[in-house]
């Protein structure tokens, strides 16, 4: 296992394809523990003043998104409709394949 890894901000911006409140990725993640699976806590981004966001990497099939879970809200891909459905999405599914096609689907706008 590796350490986590201390991401500097101006690295991550513009790299993140969904950016949420602070715990309310990691709180959907533990309410469906399914969801770990798919998750990875990889690091951090932190200022002077502490803790900016919890960096996630999202594996889905062999492509891998940025997913930040923090403080600071950084300007991501999905519509603020679309991270509402991608967190229902991640509370609520019951099986990891129904979990990894229901976001396949939403990231990759899939029929």
């Amino acid at each position: 296992m590796f350490g986590l890894l201390n991401i500097k901000s101006k690295d991550i911006q513009g790299n993140v394809l969904a950016s949420f409140n602070y715990c309310e990725l990691k709180n959907a993640i533990v309410e469906n523990l399914l969801a770990d699976e798919l998750f990875t806590h990889i690091g951090y981004v932190t200022s002077k003043e502490g803790l900016l966001a919890n960096i996630y990497l999202l594996r889905i099939g062999k492509t891998e998104f940025l997913v930040s879970d923090g403080y600071k809200l950084y300007k991501d891909k999905l519509s603020s409709e679309d991270k509402d459905e991608f967190l229902r999405i991640v509370k609520e599914s019951k099986g990891i394949e129904a979990l990894k096609e229901s976001l396949k689907k939403l990231v990759f706008k899939e029929d």
